[in-house]
């Protein structure tokens, strides 16, 4: 079976909108007041979360994801913990920014 026309890829490689995305512009192809728009919106808050070395387990994540603010003193509560002897499963509570 030949045909007399070649066969055409089904998708663009080069070039083209994303898919799902008909409205996407690159960055560097809008006007200034537009990319000025971009930088001004507000960004999302960085989370943060705890994390412990268990015994049991390994490095885990416990507690809630949330602002720096809040989470540090968090972290401190469980060092003080650590340091009482009260938790003994865990050791070295770290902040991690959460991605």
């Amino acid at each position: 079976m030949s045909s007399s026309t070649p066969l055409k890829p089904s998708a663009r490689v080069s070039g083209g909108q994303p898919n799902g995305f008909p409205d996407f512009k690159p960055i560097n192809k809008l006007p200034d007041h537009e990319i000025r728009e971009l930088l001004k919106k507000t960004l999302k808050p960085a989370l943060y979360q705890v994390r412990v070395d268990d015994r049991k387990k390994g490095n885990i994540a416990v507690g809630p994801k949330g602002p720096v603010h809040i989470i540090e003193p968090f972290a401190n509560a469980i060092s003080t913990q650590i340091q009482l002897g009260r938790e003994k499963d865990w050791a070295n509570p770290i902040v991690t920014l959460v991605i």
